[in-house]
C-alpha cells in the first residue's frame, strides 16, 4: 500500500516519513472527537491547525524541491492538487446533495445548496464568515462547515506558489520572506481576535502563518538532508515529547468558551513543528506515529474528514439536535467505512489509471463545477419547493417569508433615506438589513414597521395587506432604539422617519426578551435587566409622539428553549414526536421576566400607549406554543414563521382598522 505522501515524496526525491501520516492521524481523530463528543476533547479542532503545519510542510517541500532541481511547473503543481482533492470531494457533495434532497426541508435544503456551491469553489470558508450573524443556524445543523478548512488551504496554494517563484526569481531570502509573511498574517490574526474573530478564523491571510511554519521547516529539512538519516539523539526524543504534549494539551485544555484562534493557536502549530522537527527516528514518531494502524488512519484521514462531519450533522438535523451517543457512534463508524472504501476504490485506482493526468484534471474539475451549479441552483430556487418533502406544506415551514427588498435609488423609497445609512447598507457594513417598500412616491408612505429580525417576520403578511402604504425596515439584532443602539445609522433612521410629515403610524417590533436581557433567556442562567432599554424605550415612543405620530409597540413573541422542527415529522428520524410542541406560561414568565419587568412598567409610564402582545397570540393561560392545531408556528426558536406570524399580524390588524 503506497500512500500520497510516499507516492509524493517518491516523485519529488525527498524521504518518505510514514510518521507524518501518524500525525495526520491523530489530528482526524482529535476533529473526530471533538465534533461528535465535544465534552470528551474540547480542544479538538486543533486538530485543523496540525494539519495546516503539515500541509505548508508537504507542499513547501515539494516547491522548493522541484525549484531546486529546475522541474517547477505550475500546471503540473495544480494538475496533481486536482486529481488528488477532487474525486472525494465530488463524491461527498453529490451524497450530501442526495441524501438532503429527501431529508430536508426547504431551508436547510437552500442552505446546503449555496454550502454546496461554495465548497464547489473552495470559498467555504468565505461563505461561513459572510453567514455569520444573527440569521445565522448552529454550526452542526450545516453539513458542509468542515469545508471552511479546504477552502483555506487551496486558497493559500493558489498565492504560495507565486510567492516562492517570485522569491526565487528575485533572488531573495527566502527564509526572511516567509519568516515577515509568517510575522504579518499573526498580527493580522491576533489584531482581529478583538474586532472580527470570525475573520482571524476563517480567512486565508489570518490563516496562512500556519502553513507558512509548515513551509519554513521544509526549508530547515532541505538546509540539514542528512539530519535524519543519523541516530536520534536525546534533544529529539525530548523534542518530539514536547511536540505531542503541546497538541494534547491544547486538545483538553481549550474549548469553545476560549478565544481561538489568536495566541492559543501557537500550542497546536508549535507542537506540530517540533514532532516532524525531531526527525522520522525519535521515538514517539517511530513508535508510535509510525505504527501501521496509525499510519493507515492517516491514509484515509482527507476522506475520513470529508465524510464525517456530514454524517454527524446530518444525525443532527433528522434527530433535530438531540442525536443520541449511539446515533452519533454509528456515524462515526460509517465515516471510517466510507473513507476506507473512498480511499480504495477511488482515490487509489485513480492514481494508478495510466491516463493523461492533465485530462483527468480537466474532467474532474469539470464535473466539480457542475455540482456547483447544481447547489447554486437550488440555493437560487429557494431550495426546490417541487421536492416530495417540501410539497408536504403550503409554505417553507421553517422559512421567513420577505417582501421583495429595495437597495438602490432607482426606487423611490430607498432613494429617501438617509445617505449614511443607504452608503453603510450597500457596503455591507448593516448586516442582515433590508428595506422593503412598495410604493411609487415616499409620499404614498403613510405606515413604518421598525426593529431587527423579529420586525422582519412580520412583514410579509403586513405588506400583503397594506401594500404602497407600508414600508418595512429591519436589521439583525437593531431594534432601533434610543439608548440601546448609539451608531449614526439608526440615529439617522430615527431623525428620517420623524421628519416625515407623511408617515402617521409607527409600529415598533423587535425581541424585547433579548433586548431587555442581553441574551438568550434560559431557566439555569441568572436574568439580568438592561437598565438602558426601558428608558429609550419610552424615549423613542415620545419623540415620535412629539412630532404627531401614532406609535404602536409589538411585544416579542415568547423565545422556545428547543428547536420547533422537532415538532414536524422528518424522514429517516429514529426519535419519534415530542407529545407536547409548547412551553408553560408559567415557565416562560420565569425566563423572560426581565422583559416582563419593562412591560409592566411601560404600561405604568405611558398608559396610553398602544402595545400589541404577541404573547396574547401565541400562549393561553397554561402554554405557550411551536404547534398548534397540527399547524407549527415558529421558524426557529426566537422567530415565527407564515402561520405564527398570521396569528399576530391579525392582531395588529384588528387594533388599527
Amino acid at each position: 500500500m503506497v500512500s500520497v505522501i510516499e507516492s509524493m515524496a517518491k516523485s519529488h526525491s525527498f524521504p518518505y516519513r510514514p510518521d507524518i501520516d501518524g500525525l495526520r492521524a491523530l489530528a482526524i481523530v482529535l476533529v473526530l472527537v471533538v465534533h461528535a463528543f465535544p465534552s470528551w476533547v474540547g480542544g479538538g479542532f486543533i486538530g485543523v491547525d496540525v494539519f495546516f503545519v503539515i500541509s505548508g510542510f508537504l507542499i513547501g517541500s515539494i516547491l522548493l524541491t522541484e525549484m531546486k532541481l529546475g522541474h517547477f511547473s505550475l500546471m503540473g503543481f495544480y494538475v496533481r492538487r486536482v486529481n488528488r482533492i477532487f474525486p472525494a470531494l465530488i463524491v461527498v457533495l453529490i451524497a450530501c446533495l442526495a441524501f438532503g434532497w429527501f431529508s430536508l426541508f426547504q431551508d436547510e435544503f437552500k442552505s446546503l445548496g449555496r454550502s454546496t456551491a461554495a465548497g464547489a469553489g473552495f470559498l467555504a470558508n468565505v461563505n461561513q464568515y459572510t453567514e455569520i450573524g444573527y440569521w445565522d443556524v448552529a454550526g452542526n445543523l450545516k453539513p458542509l462547515l468542515h469545508l471552511w478548512s479546504l477552502g483555506v488551504e487551496e486558497q493559500f496554494y493558489l498565492a504560495f506558489p507565486f510567492l516562492l517563484w517570485g522569491v526565487y526569481r528575485a533572488r531573495l531570502h527566502l527564509v526572511g520572506v516567509l519568516l515577515l509573511c509568517v510575522l504579518a498574517s499573526g498580527m493580522l490574526t491576533q489584531n482581529s481576535m478583538n474586532s472580527d474573530q470570525a475573520a482571524a478564523f476563517y480567512l486565508p491571510l489570518h490563516r496562512a502563518w500556519e502553513l507558512i511554519v509548515g513551509a519554513l521547516l521544509a526549508v530547515y529539512n532541505m538546509d540539514n538532508p542528512d539530519r535524519h538519516s543519523r541516530h536520534p539523539s536525546t534533544i529529539d526524543h525530548l523534542t518530539a515529547s514536547l511536540g505531542l504534549a503541546m497538541i494534547l494539551i491544547a486538545s483538553f485544555y481549550l474549548d469553545k468558551t476560549i478565544p481561538f484562534p489568536g495566541k492559543w493557536s501557537l500550542m497546536p502549530v508549535c507542537g506540530a513543528v517540533l514532532l516532524i522537527a525531531a526527525g522520522p527516528q525519535a521515538w514517539i514518531n517511530r513508535v508510535v506515529f509510525a505504527h501501521p494502524v496509525v499510519v493507515y488512519i492517516g491514509l484515509i484521514s482527507f476522506p475520513l474528514y470529508l465524510w464525517h462531519w456530514p454524517l454527524i450533522s446530518f444525525a443532527h438535523i433528522v434527530e433535530s439536535g438531540s442525536p443520541t451517543t449511539s446515533t452519533l457512534g454509528a456515524a462515526i463508524a460509517l465515516s471510517f467505512l466510507l473513507a476506507t472504501a473512498t480511499y480504495h476504490l477511488m482515490e487509489t485506482p485513480l492514481r494508478r489509471i495510466h491516463f493523461d493526468p492533465g485530462l483527468r484534471a480537466l474532467g474532474l474539475s469539470l464535473l466539480l463545477a457542475a455540482v456547483g451549479v447544481v447547489g447554486y441552483v437550488i440555493y437560487q430556487y429557494d431550495g426546490i419547493s417541487s421536492r416530495p418533502l417540501a410539497r408536504q406544506h403550503a409554505i417553507n415551514l421553517f422559512g421567513i417569508l420577505r417582501p421583495p427588498v429595495v437597495q438602490d435609488d432607482s426606487h423611490p423609497c430607498f432613494k429617501a433615506l438617509p445617505v449614511r445609512f443607504k452608503h453603510q447598507l450597500q457596503q455591507g457594513q448593516l448586516p442582515g438589513t433590508q428595506v422593503h417598500c412598495q410604493a411609487q412616491r415616499i409620499e404614498d408612505v403613510s405606515m413604518v414597521l421598525l426593529g431587527d429580525s423579529n420586525a422582519g417576520q412580520y412583514a410579509k403578511d403586513l405588506h400583503d395587506h397594506y401594500g404602497p402604504k407600508l414600508m418595512t425596515i429591519h436589521s439583525s439584532g437593531r431594534p432601533y432604539i434610543h439608548n440601546v443602539n448609539h451608531d449614526e445609522a439608526s440615529q439617522d433612521i430615527l431623525r428620517f422617519l420623524l421628519q416625515q410629515p407623511g408617515i402617521k403610524t409607527i409600529i415598533l417590533s423587535h425581541l424585547g426578551v433579548e433586548v431587555a436581557q442581553g441574551d438568550t433567556p434560559t431557566l439555569t442562567k441568572p436574568q439580568r435587566l438592561n437598565l438602558e432599554y426601558l428608558p429609550g424605550l419610552e424615549k423613542t415612543i415620545r419623540d415620535f409622539q412629539a412630532a404627531g405620530k401614532r406609535v404602536i409597540w409589538m411585544g416579542s413573541i415568547p423565545v422556545l428553549d428547543f428547536d420547533p422542527k422537532r415538532c414536524q415529522a422528518r424522514p429517516y428520524s429514529l426519535n419519534p414526536l415530542p407529545g407536547r410542541c409548547s412551553i408553560p406560561r408559567q415557565e416562560i414568565e420565569q425566563t423572560h421576566n426581565p422583559y416582563l419587568t419593562v412591560l409592566r412598567q411601560l404600561r405604568a409610564d405611558m398608559p396610553t400607549i398602544e402595545i400589541i402582545d404577541a404573547m396574547d397570540s401565541l400562549c393561553d393561560t397554561q402554554n405557550c406554543y411551536a404547534k398548534k392545531d397540527g399547524v407549527v408556528l415558529y421558524a426557529d426558536k426566537k422567530h415565527v414563521n407564515l402561520y405564527g406570524s398570521a396569528l399576530v399580524t391579525a392582531q395588529l390588524m384588528r387594533h388599527l382598522n
